[in-house]
Parts: C-alpha cells; sequence; structure tokens
C-alpha cells in the first residue's frame, strides 16, 4: 500500500507566557491555524497532516519560550475531539502533552515537508536537525510576518536585531518556499535578499482575517471594573503593545490637540501588555493632568473582552511606524468600527484600504484624523476572508510538494 507523505506544522510556540494563555499576533496565527487543521484535513486525503507542537529542545531556537502541558490540555479539552484528531497523533494518551529530546527528534524524521511558524533561528535549527538524523525534507516552508528589526533597528531592542540579523533571516535562503502575512512583507524580504545577495525562495502572501468566533479558551468576560468606566462612554481605541514602534508619544499629543475642540468628551483607551520604553510614555501621561483624565489603560484582555472593547469605540487608531500586517485593523474593519492609519508599510492591506488616512510623523495631521474619525459612521463589515480561509489558502500553498531538497539544497 502506497504511504502517504506527511507534513508537519510547526505549532510549538501558543504563548507569551509560561503560566498563562496569552497572546499577540504570532500565537494568534500559529492557534488559529491549529484549531481550524482538524476542519480541513479531509479535504487533503492524500496526504498526512500533523501538528508539531515541541521542536528539538536542545536546538538553539531563540525566540520560542515553549508552550507549557496545560495550554495543550485546555485545547484539547475546548475543542472535545480525540486527541489523534486534533494534532494527526494521540500527544495525550502516547505523549501525555510532552515529549522528550529523542521522541521529538523521531517525530521529526517521520515528516516529509515541515513548516515553520515562529521566529527561531532558523539556520541554527535547520543546520541542527541535518547533522542530528540526516533527515532530507522534500520541502522546508515558513510564515514571515516581518523583518521589521533589520530595516527599522532603532524599533527594536539589541537582542531582537542581533537575532533577526545573525539567525532568523539568513536561514530563509535554505527554505524552499516563504509566506508572507501581507504583500508589502513579501516585497520585503524579497528586496532584502536580492540586496544581501542571498538566495531567495518561492514568495508568495495570504492576507490575515478580521476577528474570529474561536476565541480562547475558558469563560471570558470584560473585567466589572472596566465596563462600568466604559458604559456610555465616547471613546477611541488602540491595541497593541505600548512601545516605540507603535508612534503612541505622537498619537497622545494629537490627542491633547483635538481634546481642546472636543465637546463630546472622548476618552483613549489602551488595550495591550506593557512593550520596551514604555515608562516614558507613562511618566508623559503622568505629567500631563489633560491627558491623565482622559485617557485609560486596561492591559492584556482576552479576545472576548477585546472584541467588546473595539465594538462599544467610536473607531480604531493604529499609526503604527511600521507593521507587517496589522492584526487590529483587520479586527476592527470586520467588526464595522471605522479605523485611522497611515499610509505606511502594510496597514493600508490591513483595512482594506478604507478608513481615516493621516501622516504618522504629523500631530496636528493625526489630530485632524480623531475629529474625523468621531464622525466617521460604522458600517458592515467588509472581511468575508476567515481563519478557516487563511488556514486553507495555506495548506494549499504548502500541498502538493515533490521539488526541491528541503535543508540539503546546494547550488
Amino acid at each position: 500500500m502506497h504511504k502517504k507523505k506527511r507534513l508537519l506544522i510547526d505549532v510549538s510556540n501558543l504563548t507569551i507566557s509560561l503560566t498563562e494563555f496569552k497572546r499577540t499576533g504570532i500565537q494568534e496565527v500559529i492557534y488559529q491555524v491549529l484549531i481550524n487543521i482538524p476542519k480541513l484535513r479531509d479535504r487533503f486525503p492524500e496526504y498526512e497532516i500533523w501538528l508539531a507542537p515541541f521542536l528539538p529542545n536542545r536546538a538553539p531556537l531563540n525566540g520560542s519560550p515553549g508552550t507549557p502541558a496545560f495550554i495543550f490540555e485546555e485545547i484539547e479539552d475546548s475543542l472535545r475531539l480525540p486527541s489523534r484528531d486534533i494534532w494527526g497523533f494521540d500527544l495525550k494518551g502516547d505523549h501525555k502533552f510532552e515529549m522528550s529530546h529523542e521522541v521529538i527528534l523521531d517525530f521529526l524524521s517521520g515528516g516529509d515537508a515541515i513548516h515553520f511558524q515562529n521566529l527561531y533561528s532558523m539556520k541554527a535549527l535547520l543546520n541542527y536537525m541535518r547533522s542530528e538524523y540526516f533527515k532530507t525534507y522534500e520541502r522546508t516552508s515558513c510564515t514571515a510576518y516581518d523583518i521589521t528589526p533589520i530595516l527599522y533597528p532603532e524599533y527594536a531592542v539589541e537582542g531582537v536585531i542581533n537575532m533577526f540579523k545573525n539567525h532568523y533571516v539568513p536561514g530563509f535562503e535554505m527554505l524552499d518556499q516563504i509566506i508572507s502575512i501581507s504583500r508589502h512583507t513579501m516585497i520585503d524580504v524579497h528586496d532584502f535578499l536580492l540586496k544581501s545577495n542571498m538566495k531567495i525562495p518561492k514568495l508568495s502572501y495570504i492576507h490575515l482575517p478580521g476577528y474570529s468566533t474561536n476565541t480562547t479558551l475558558g469563560n471570558q468576560v470584560t473585567p466589572p471594573d472596566l465596563a462600568a468606566q466604559l458604559k456610555d462612554l465616547n471613546y477611541f481605541v488602540v491595541i497593541g503593545s505600548l512601545e516605540p514602534r507603535k508612534n503612541i508619544a505622537i498619537l497622545i499629543k494629537a490627542f491633547q490637540i483635538f481634546k481642546e475642540t472636543d465637546r463630546d468628551n472622548f476618552k483613549l483607551v489602551f488595550v495591550g501588555k506593557s512593550g520596551w520604553k514604555a515608562n516614558s510614555i507613562y511618566a508623559a501621561i503622568e505629567e500631563n493632568p489633560l491627558a491623565k483624565e482622559n485617557i485609560l489603560f486596561t492591559g492584556y484582555l482576552e479576545d472576548r473582552p477585546m472584541l467588546e472593547v473595539v465594538k462599544g469605540s467610536k473607531g480604531l487608531c493604529m499609526i503604527s511606524c511600521y507593521e507587517g500586517f496589522g492584526i487590529p485593523l483587520a479586527m476592527a474593519a470586520s467588526l464595522g468600527a471605522p479605523v485611522m492609519t497611515n499610509l505606511g508599510s502594510s496597514l493600508p492591506e490591513a483595512c482594506q484600504y478604507q478608513g481615516v488616512f493621516v501622516d504618522s510623523h504629523d500631530e496636528w495631521s493625526i489630530a485632524s484624523g480623531f475629529r474625523s474619525l468621531s464622525k466617521a459612521r460604522r458600517h458592515s463589515s467588509r472581511f468575508e476572508f476567515s481563519w478557516p480561509d487563511y488556514t486553507e489558502h495555506l495548506l494549499n500553498k504548502l500541498l502538493p510538494f515533490s521539488d526541491g531538497n528541503g535543508i540539503h539544497r546546494e547550488g
């Protein structure tokens, strides 16, 4: 009987915390692919599609905190499917949600193609896998989110810049295929590889969807104190970690200008965790009574509470200096909320080129954008593209595979 070829899809990084199930953009993509694969396997009966929850724990990954066993358990409880139907093998019974280094290597050696979804030290990882068990894959590929730390190092910390420059991006030329999350990112990757005289693998892109009805596990409600604060309130929402790349300082200056003529008592609500150099942002707000009185920080919110905050807002603001895509914009657009953004990087793609566009380096332009956003009307969702659609598009790009020599490719 002809043996089916096996595609392994990396889902080894599902959280930014080792004690809680917390996801930012990258983890959201990985999670959504994970929960949608079981629904799509039957459409590719000639292949085995397995999810790889672990990668070699002795490999120099630089970027994956790993996923605690309790999250895999919660996922299985949430999906209410047999373990084998989720992963392609029995992670619960055979492995008790954990794998030893030797078992991981044996697991990986059974694959014919592998697709990485996280930010690893790609070159070192591929070299390690090759030298460890001499497996030649027919196809190796990855999802590329952005290469911001290389293009704009001023927006990143030194460790991240080093990882991208010396470990992550150099591994791209060892791959057979790179699938980006936006057209803009695909062009960035192509141009950088070309400029660096690196081999250019097959490049393509798949836009990310908006929000999903498949939300995080467990019972989720908006915290009572937050719900009370936002009730009957006019507010704009900003989603994302507080860091220089998000242009938060100039956004706050623009909001102060807008407040001078604001008759509807608008507030500015920030949803997300603190990033690097966030202290300077908090300090600037603390020193300004007007800003302090009209700005609210919710911290990290799970899916359903975050969606409720967006639904209740007058619009979402995202004027980042650079983004690989801009999931918050897609989320707001899919919920019918107006958006304010700028014409930089992939942000126009994320909102499907419809929104209030401003100059992200000019506070007066942004202040004018706030005024326009305050008068904008909600609309029906512009997104018909869902996470199941994204996952199916991904599989269509990864299958079939029959060309290339993967890790061992030469010339």
